[in-house]
């Protein structure tokens, strides 16, 4: 019977291969120490018994040939000695007088090579001696023997009459241990045939029905039948259960998942429509705003005097207004999904602070002042100037907000690396606490509002809106702040557009006509593989300017070039 296991582990075997060893090893045993006890007790006994005849024949020679040797007749004693050669196992008879001469010598007629020998000598005496009377017995004190009977006795027969035993008992132990094999190899299989059924069908499906096992199987087995066969419908019960149990979760998740996506659906759409009505409603501020800017530019130029600084006041105060639309136009496109639009120009960034201070000078809290920190060369970049001077209104807002009686300062400054420009806008307001620092730029988030009557304006998009406007131009907004002194935040612009690759070697100087003049072009910041830039307008008899190595103009795409 093999193992129910297709793979069974190593060094495991079957029952029934352990019970054949078993039964090999005793029959062996048996049949190897058996024979080896029945040889060792016939060839004892034979050996003794051919002994004991052998003594026998010497004493009757004793008693017979006592005349020859009184009288010293060697033909006598010939015929007695030769008389004994009738018994197969005597191969040699000597008649010895009493000074050991030989008288009488007879061996058999045939030469045979005994391999084992035994001699058996008797005294002979002028007196007879009993039956009983020992080989070696000792001569009486005065009385000299006539001779001496020497016999020489072949073990032979005897031994292979206790050889030929042996077998014959080998060869019925092997025959009662195969018997005795057989009957137990067929109650084994009897009984663990059912157990090698019931554990290859184990692995039927539960609601398999077992067969019955033969009714001559040991009642343990039938047993063991119920157990499992009880245990199984058990199982079934439960895996039944369970196949309920997952299809009623099943279809709870199916109508969950409906419900949400009902509700994605739904809050999807209505995004989309808060979207469209933003847009909608930006656009229409923007149409208005733009008019009052170009009468505002208008009034401007046919005015003079105090009279147009006010206007200037009326138009940057406009423009300040467009591009907060602008920003809520931005934020409806970020939500949907499109990327941020920049529009690359040349520009100083002394210019643009100046700008930004004079336009939101005014606009401070009564206690508040600015404090405008320039380097002493101007800084030249080539960037969005719309979208960096949002960022700047976001952040000076901000401060103003949250510092009461304090100084905001706006400082540019050069990077580490020479080449890069760095603008910081510090306050002297209520601080950012450790935790709060990152959360800040997360959407929707306000922070904690610390001055009593300051109240932040927003909800919470101007500084998540600010870095990713950062980020899109290549650099970088970082806040370092301490509750209760004050908080510093640091805009690090690159020296130039790495992120599309540009090449780092410098150009031929561009010349372009008299008046004409090239607007940059307006693509969006995520996926470009060129962007457009244009030097400034020379007259034809001007010196065309020599284009910064930093910062190369040119039009039209361009393979980047290994420096």
């Amino acid at each position: 019977m093999r193992s129910t296991s297709e793979r069974p582990p190593a060094g495991q075997k079957s029952y029934v291969r352990q019970l054949m060893e078993a039964f090999a090893l005793l029959a062996l045993g048996l049949g190897l120490a058996v024979p080896l006890i029945l040889f060792w007790t016939a060839w004892q006994q034979a050996r003794l018994f051919s002994e004991q005849t052998a003594e026998e024949l010497a004493r009757i020679l004793a008693e017979d040939a006592r005349y020859a040797l009184l009288v010293g007749s060697r033909p006598d004693a010939q015929a007695l000695a030769g008389s004994l050669l009738k018994f197969p196992d005597l191969i040699q008879v000597r008649l010895l007088d009493a000074e050991g001469q030989v008288l009488a010598e007879v061996a058999a007629p045939e030469p045979v090579s005994a391999k084992r020998t035994a001699p058996v000598e008797r005294a002979i005496l002028a007196v007879a001696q009993g039956p009983a009377t020992a080989l070696d017995a000792p001569v009486a004190a005065g009385e000299a023997p006539l001779g001496r009977v020497v016999l020489t006795l072949s073990l032979d027969r005897a031994f292979a009459f206790a050889l030929e035993t042996a077998q014959a008992s080998l060869a019925q132990l092997g025959i009662l241990t195969l018997v005795l094999g057989l009957a137990a190899a067929s109650l084994s299989l009897r009984m663990l045939a059912p157990l090698g059924t019931l554990v290859r069908r184990l692995g039927d499906p539960l609601e398999t029905v077992l067969p019955t096992p033969p009714a001559a199987s040991p009642a343990e087995v039938h047993r063991l039948y119920v157990a499992v066969a009880a245990m199984r419908a058990r199982l079934a019960e439960n895996h039944r259960h369970l196949q309920a149990h997952a299809e009623e979760l099943e279809a709870r998740v199916a109508a969950r998942t409906q419900d949400l996506r009902s509700a994605r659906d739904a809050a999807e759409q209505a995004n989309r429509a808060k979207t469209l009505f933003l847009a909608n409603v930006s656009h229409e501020l923007r149409t208005p705003l733009q008019a009052i800017i170009l009468h505002a530019r208008l009034l401007e130029r046919h005015q003079s005097g105090s009279g147009t600084a006010s206007l200037t006041v009326i138009r940057r105060a406009s423009n300040q207004l467009l591009e907060l639309i602008e920003q809520l136009l931005q934020l409806t496109k970020v939500e949907s999904g499109r990327p941020i639009e920049v529009t690359y120009q040349r520009f100083t960034l002394d210019a643009l602070l100046k700008d930004v201070v004079s336009t939101l000078e005014p606009t401070l809290s009564p206690r508040n002042r600015f404090a405008l920190r320039l380097p002493d060369t101007e800084v030249t970049l080539i960037s969005d100037r719309a979208r960096l001077t949002q960022v700047l209104y976001n952040l000076i807002r901000n401060a103003d907000t949250f510092t009461d009686g304090g100084v905001i300062r706006l400082t540019l400054e050069p990077g580490r690396d020479g080449a890069s420009a760095v603008i910081q806008v510090a306050d002297e307001g209520i601080g950012i606490q450790p935790d709060e620092q990152e959360r800040i730029f997360e959407p929707l988030y306000q922070g904690v509002s610390g001055i009593a009557g300051a109240v932040s304006s927003g909800i919470g998009l101007g500084l998540w809106l600010s870095r990713r406007f950062v980020e899109t131009l290549g650099g970088r907004l970082t806040v370092t702040s301490e509750p209760g002194i004050g908080s510093c935040f640091r805009i690090e612009l690159p020296p130039r557009l790495k992120r599309w690759g540009w090449s780092q070697r410098p150009l031929k100087p561009l010349r372009t006509a008299g008046n004409a003049s090239c607007s940059p072009r307006t693509r969006t910041a995520s996926a470009l593989p060129w962007r457009s830039f244009c030097a400034r307008p020379v007259s034809a008899s001007t010196p065309a300017p020599t284009v910064p190595p930093l910062w190369p103009c040119w039009s039209g795409p361009r393979t980047p070039t290994p420096p």
